[in-house]
């Protein structure tokens, strides 16, 4: 599949194209051909039939308590086991269809959400989009930290904390003391 194999597709009313909008993808019953998936189906109804025709038959034997021999007293003995089979290739994929149908209906639900938010936003150009734009321009300009030659750290672990608060107030205090004397020579002045 072109989607890396995931069992998911992308919805049809999907802009695939704009990266502003994230979609999430629905889920595919199967990877199969419809064609396929339709003979799947009839083998599946096939084997019940079988199944339950094979029940009424040994039903039948059964009420007049005959144990069938060879090949067919196996089968008899075996008969839940086959009966079981066939339900379980019935029941798990419709159950599991039900329970798609749920997930891609939430999934479009979230899709239908994210689009009305982008459509807001895309509306509302004023504030918003000064901020989410002002936002994005401040995470292109963000500095690593620490890379500034440790001026911007606060704490690290190499030092032990009452070193590093220490210098914090030795650092405080200074730039203190500099204020007052800007504040002395501009009085002055």
């Amino acid at each position: 599949p072109e989607d890396g194999g995931s069992s998911r597709s992308m919805d049809v009313d999907v802009d695939v194209e704009d990266p502003t909008l994230l979609q999430e993808r629905e889920y595919k019953f199967s990877l199969a051909s419809s064609f396929q998936t339709v003979l799947a189906g009839l083998l599946g109804v096939v084997n019940l039939g079988g199944a339950l025709y094979l029940g009424n038959i040994f039903g039948q034997y059964a009420l007049y308590g005959v144990r069938l021999p060879s090949y067919m007293g196996a089968l008899q003995t075996f008969f839940p086991l086959l009966l079981g089979y066939a339900v379980l290739f019935n029941a798990i994929p419709l159950v599991r269809n039900i329970w798609i149908q749920r997930q891609n209906d939430q999934i479009r639900q979230r899709n239908a959400v994210r689009k009305s938010w982008r459509n807001l936003v895309g509306e509302k150009a004023g504030n918003i989009r000064r901020k989410l734009m002002a936002a994005a321009r401040m995470g292109k300009r963000m500095k690593q930290l620490g890379a500034g030659g440790g001026k911007d750290i606060v704490f690290d672990t190499k030092r032990e904390f009452a070193e590093v608060d220490k210098k914090r107030e030795t650092d405080a205090m200074n730039d203190f003391d500099e204020l007052l004397k800007q504040k002395e020579n501009s009085a002055w002045e």
